[in-house]
Formats: C-alpha cells, structure tokens, sequence
C-alpha cells in the first residue's frame, strides 16, 4: 500500500527487498531529557507549564511537569527556541522565539502562527518579557537589540534608542509599569528604559563591569531588582535599578537564573551554571547549597510557580526539567514525554552483546543493557562526538570530546582523561584486528590530525605526516589490519595509510567546490570497499580507494549522508539529512527503512548509525529525536514493496 512521504513530488514503487529478510520497525527508545532552555509557567493556570527546547520545539504539561506532550502544530520545521513567556492574563496565549524564529499561539499550543513580523530577518530571539499590562505589550531582546510590540506581536518595532548595537541577552518589564525595563547587553552591562524602550541609559552605579545573563523584578515590589552576573554574581537594587549592593556572598558565577518565591518575597532562588541552585531567605544576606536529586547542574534557567510557594523548575542542557515542590532541599526529574528530543552524534554497541549499546549526545553519554528500553547516563556535561568499544574487552569504552578521548574500564561507570590524550577528537576508532589500538581524528585549532595507541589509550602519539592540517572528520580502520586506514580531512579529500599512520597518502576521492566527506565505513566482509558520504551523497571504492565512483539511489541522485553503518553480511545501511534511512543488501538496490522512524522529510537527521556483526540489531541516532532501535532484526519474512521518494532534476 502506497503512503504519502513528507515533501514528496512524485512516488514509485522500489524493489522489494530479497525474501527471507524485513528489516521491521524502529522503536523510538530514548535516552530521556535533552536541551531545554527555558521554562514558563503560566500565572493563570499554575500547573501549565511550558518548555523551549533545541531539537524538540516547544513541549507543554497541564499538571506541573508530571508529564509533557510536544505542541508543535504550526511551527513547520521550526525546533531552536531559547524563550517562552504566557500571557500572564490569559493562560492560552503563549509566545515562543529562538533561532527558529518567533510564533505565537492563542489556544495553549495546540496551533502556532508566525508572530515575527518587523523583526529582522533570522532573528535570534534569545528573551521575551510580557507585560502585565497591558498584556499586548511585550519585549524581546535579540542579537540585533531590543525590539517591542505593543499589539500582543501582530507587529514588533525596533526599541533600543541608546542601547550599544549589537546582542541583548535578556529583557524584563516592570510589573507594574510596562514602560520600564531592564535590557542585559552581551557586552556593554545594564539598561533601563523608563519610557517604552524610546530610550534607554546605562545603571552601572555598584554594579561591575561584566556579562550579564539575567533581569529579574520582584513582583510584590518592583523597586526591588535583581541581576544575575557571568563572572561576578548577584546583585540587588531597591530603587528600581539607580543603585545596587553585591548581595554574592560565596554563590560562584555564571549566574543562568533568578527567581523569586511566590508568597515570600525574601526568598531567592539563583542558577549557577554547573554547580547548582542557591537559595536565601534573607533576601540575598546569605545562601545555602540546594542541589539534592539535581543530577545535571548545567542549567539554562530557573523559575518559580507565580501561584504555589517552594514550587521551582529548572531548565537543563542534557536532562531536560528538574522540579523541586520544598523549597529546593530536594529535587526529582520532572522530564516525562519531553525526552527523546536529545541530538545524537555518536551510536556504538558492544561487540559481545548487541543489547548493549552507548550513545553520546550533545551533553552526556549514555548506556542502554537491553537494547533501547532504558538508558543510564554515564557522564556529563560534555558533548561526545565518537564512541569505541573494545572489541576484545568491552568493559573498555572511549568517547572523542572537545576536552579529547575519556576512557573507562568498567562500562562507563567511571571515567579518565590521559594527560595525553590530545584534544577537540570528533572521531574515535578502535582496531578490531589489534586490541589496544585506536585512531583519533581531532579539529584543534594548531594541532588537527590524526593521533593513534597502541596500549588502549595509555599514551597518544601523533600519527599525521602527509595529512593537510585540516580538521579531521572521520577515520575508518580496516577491520583486518590495524595498520590499514582511512581519513577523511576537511575540504581536502580522503587519504589511506598502509603502516598505521606513520605516512598518508590522498586517494582519488574528488575534492572540487571543497565536497568534504564527513562519515567513512568499510565493509567488514570486503575490506578493500569503502564508502564515503557527505553533502554529495555516498561514494563507493571497491579497490581500497584508488578509484571512487558515485552512488546512486537506484538511478536517483542520492540525498546528503551524515552516517553509514556495514555488517557482516555487506547490508549497508546510510543515515540521510533528508530521508532517514536508507539500506542495501550490496550496495546496489537501495530500499527506505523508515517505518517507526516517524516523520521523514527535510531536517529528518539520520546522524549515526551503529549495527551488530551479525546485522541482528541496530541503532540510529538522530539529530532531535534521540535514538530509535531494533533488536532483533532478521525474521524469516519476505517484505512488502516499499515507496520511496523520486527526485526531479
């Protein structure tokens, strides 16, 4: 039976797959959480709670955090949101913005329309404020300023007469008087505004030079404002911002949130970015610690329940909402429905029990025993490009990371970083021929290349003679011969080493308009095949890269690859930007491999792949969606015809 695909022009049908394999349906499998990088609830209806998040758009909960559902209706391809404020009049007229644009919905999200109209085009929206009243007024501070409406976004003007050009990282109104604001300049400190952003004049009196991240008004006495400092801490004004007094008192910078108790006003609630939440009740005279059950301390921001006293959400980089209901002594995941919304760089499974795997987002590493039904986080908050298994000795595990190659010996339980570990590795392979032997590709700036051990990851040495000094993007290591491999340099084509990287030498691979290959695979059962994909598409070499030859998708230009997975059998499996997955038993016919995969269409990132020898289970990793698994894979069924999607010239 035919279906429709996303941003389809035309469908035909594709080759049915050989009889006696289907490949069956991805299950979404996690890990939970993901980036969240803001939190509102609405004043109205306090157990409505908003969140923006990157990847996952914007997700909703009507029981305080208990549970979530994505509300996207609307937003189209939109994803990147830095911000959300609700109406604090009427709890179904939301506002969202971010790199993705800025919407608004009047029904509570059940559909988004365009609200971005006078703001410049691609603006970043990095905060919006909401005026009590009237409600129709809001701010936004973007990367070119500050910027007003005053008809609830139906149009928005330019509003930073007298602000320095440039980044504004946070805006606050008055709740009283929406003519008055504070603006937090990226670069220039603290603004106010006393005439609807008409104008607007440095308050620096007290306060140091520096970066500062967060605005917030105390809602029972608006003379009373706080500011939160990158590098220096809190600060407190009791006359609407003409003075202020250091109220840090030991709370370590950066500061990523203050919030205010609903019924007592003396009671402070501080972010500090990777260390915890703060809390005084002495109006910022002197702070405690509150971080028990708060496992990710890498927060994007924090804010109070308007309505239930103690009651604070937190916003998090990996772990999405954390929700404390005693005033911060405890705190508990409050992420249920928001998870699977983590990008995925890097898939790998243990080689002695496919149920085993480990995925590395973009801010923890994460491990799954029975192949995807629940995920335990490893480390964090580190994003983790690569990750390689032992093939001899799986309680080893290594993952490439800006900070370079962390190893553990006991499945990920704990980790250590070798002093000579080199740094920024985007790609780590292990030599499945020669235990203790791995390949490093790393992008630092000064010293990119290819670094290698030979003792399991003990010592490092530089092993890039002949390479261009470019970022190296991936390696794939002959699975017979450790001294056999592959790299593939930024803007400078693929190159092979024969004696363990102690010389390279480019191959053929084709390098004009600067076509980078950014993923490599090599077919276990025919090492001499090796394929290469990239915004090109795939490419295949059959004679250990002395010539490349296109790819295509059954005569059709192959879309953009951003993974590629072989097994024992030569199934070879491509992760696309567009179209999910692709799989060929030979590298000839190829058949999407999509179903449980969700949504296929543009921005559908396939960015890793990983699949057992024996082909029986596989992972995906996508770039939003977490990661989708199968296991097992083969059943002694013959599948129907797939749709595939046929591209025009």
């Amino acid at each position: 039976m035919l279906e429709k695909t996303v941003f389809t022009l035309s469908l035909a049908m594709a080759t049915a797959a050989p009889a006696g394999t289907r490949l069956g349906a991805w299950h979404s499998s996690g890990p939970p959480g993901g980036i969240v990088r803001s939190v509102a609830v609405a004043p109205t209806s306090h157990l409505t709670v908003f969140a923006a998040t990157d990847y996952g758009g914007i997700f909703k909960s009507v029981d305080g955090g208990a549970h979530w559902s994505a509300v996207n209706t609307g937003l189209g391809l939109a994803a990147f949101f830095h911000t959300i404020a609700v109406d604090p009049t009427n709890a179904g007229v939301v506002y969202a913005a971010g790199e993705s644009g800025t919407f608004k919905t009047t029904d509570g999200g059940a559909h988004w329309s365009d609200a971005g109209a006078g703001l410049p085009p691609f603006a970043i929206v990095y905060s919006l404020a909401a005026a009590v009243s009237p409600s129709s007024t809001l701010y936004a501070a973007t990367l070119q300023g500050v910027f007003k409406t005053t008809d609830g976004a139906a149009h928005w003007a330019a509003a930073g007469a007298g602000l320095p050009s440039g980044r504004v990282d946070f805006v606050s109104v008055d709740p009283v008087d929406s003519g008055v604001a504070y603006a937090a300049s990226a670069a220039n400190g603290l603004f106010r505004t006393t005439d609807g952003g008409a104008s607007w004049t440095p308050i620096p009196d007290g306060l140091p030079a520096q970066r500062y991240t967060r605005v917030e008004i105390d809602p029972s006495n608006p003379a009373i404002v706080y500011a939160g400092g990158k590098s220096n801490g809190i600060f407190r004004s009791t006359d609407r911002g003409d003075h202020w007094s250091d109220i840090t008192h030991g709370v370590p910078g950066n500061i990523v949130g203050v919030a205010i108790d609903a019924h007592l006003s003396n009671t402070l609630y501080v972010g500090a970015e990777g260390i915890g939440v703060y809390k005084s009740v002495d109006s910022g005279a002197s702070w405690n610690p509150m971080a028990s059950g708060l496992t990710d301390t890498l927060m994007e921001d924090i804010e109070t329940d308007p309505v239930a006293s103690g009651v604070i959400y937190v916003a998090t980089y990996a772990d999405a909402v954390f929700k404390s209901s005693d005033g911060a002594a405890h705190w508990s995941r409050a992420s249920s429905g928001i998870g699977h919304n983590q990008y995925i760089l890097a898939v790998a499974i243990d080689p002695s029990q496919p149920k085993t795997a480990y995925a590395g987002s973009s801010g923890a590493i994460y491990r799954t025993d029975d192949a995807g039904t629940s995920w335990t986080e490893l480390f964090f908050p580190l994003t983790v490009y690569a990750i390689a298994v032992d093939p001899v000795n799986p309680q080893k595990v290594y993952f490439g990371s800006d900070a370079g190659v962390w190893q553990s010996g006991n499945r990920g339980v704990t980790w250590s970083l070798p002093s000579t570990s080199p740094s920024s590795c985007s790609t780590v392979q292990a030599a499945a021929s020669a235990p203790g032997t791995l390949f490093a590709g790393c992008y630092a700036d000064g010293s990119p290349g290819v670094f290698r051990t030979t003792n399991g990851g003990a010592s490092w040495v530089r092993a890039s003679s002949g390479l261009p000094g470019e970022s190296v993007e991936d390696i794939a290591v002959d699975p017979t011969n450790a001294n056999i491999a592959f790299a593939t340099v930024l803007e400078n084509g693929i190159y092979r080493t024969a004696n363990g990287g102690a010389s390279w030498s480019a191959t053929s691979f084709p390098t004009a308009g600067e076509r980078t290959a950014g993923t490599l695979a090599i077919d276990p059962s025919h090492p001499s095949t090796v394929y290469a994909g990239g915004d090109f598409g795939l490419s295949v070499s059959h004679d250990g890269g002395a010539t490349w030859s296109p790819v295509t998708e059954n005569g059709a230009a192959f879309p953009s690859v951003l993974s590629i997975a072989i097994d024992g059998s030569g199934r070879v499996l491509a992760g696309t930007q567009t179209d999910g997955v692709l799989q060929s038993p030979d590298g000839t016919q190829w058949f999407s491999f999509n179903a449980g995969l969700g949504p296929v269409g543009v921005d559908t990132y396939v960015s890793a792949l990983a699949t057992s020898a024996d082909g029986r289970s596989l992972y995906a990793g996508t770039g939003g969606d977490g990661v989708f698994a199968i296991h097992p894979v083969v059943v002694d069924v013959a599948p129907p015809a797939i749709p595939r999607r046929v591209r025009r010239p």
